[in-house]
């Protein structure tokens, strides 16, 4: 006779639940902590690109639009969907182009942290989407994956603050952009494995 399995959890899992419950708490207020800083450093440069009468960030913004472009055109993107693709759904794989951050610091009532952001290229030959963008705010995702498609210059303009946009503008002039589009290259086999 087999005996009988328990389902009583024990005292410790109790607790180990209420932990993690306390946790995410932590987290979802730190996260609208970041969500509120991100917003209020964002405003702050709004209002500087306001008073940047050449809008040399548009144009840099403009730039990087056209660069990414450019690069699908080049790329065989309907091998590298089909090979990659594992899931079959629209907009990815996705080439990550740069992964970097700036360290904002506190100004204008808005506190200090780091803004990390990883822009990406749609591999998929039919994207009405062509980018991609993941930001955190010290660690904290900004927003959901559904909400971080890019697609014109001006969103990237919007959606990007203009020291990541200088950042990236500069690597892409320097050439430096091109080790990070490799080794995106060579992380392509994550979607293949995590499909």
């Amino acid at each position: 006779m087999l005996p009988n399995l328990s389902s009583t959890l024990p005292a410790a899992i109790l607790g180990a639940v209420e932990k993690a419950l306390a946790m995410g708490d932590r987290i979802l207020n730190n996260q609208s902590v970041a969500l509120s800083a991100r917003a209020a450093h964002f405003e702050l440069a709004r209002k500087t690109r306001q008073l940047d009468t050449d809008n040399v960030t548009g144009q840099m913004a403009r730039s990087i639009f056209s660069w990414g472009l450019a690069v699908r055109e080049q790329l065989p993107l309907d091998k590298l969907h089909e090979r990659f693709n594992v899931l079959g759904d629209e907009p990815g794989p996705y080439l990550s182009v740069i992964n970097d951050h700036v360290d904002l610091p506190a100004e204008g009532g808005a506190p200090g942290g780091r803004l990390g952001t990883d822009l990406r290229l749609s591999l998929y030959s039919m994207a009405l989407r062509p980018f991609q963008c993941i930001e955190r705010f010290d660690g904290y995702l900004m927003r959901s994956p559904s909400d971080t498609f890019i697609t014109s210059a001006e969103e990237l303009g919007d959606r990007l603050h203009p020291r990541i946009i200088r950042a990236i503008f500069s690597r892409i002039a320097d050439g430096a952009i091109w080790t990070r589009v490799e080794h995106g290259m060579g992380k392509l086999k994550v979607w293949c494995k995590d499909g």
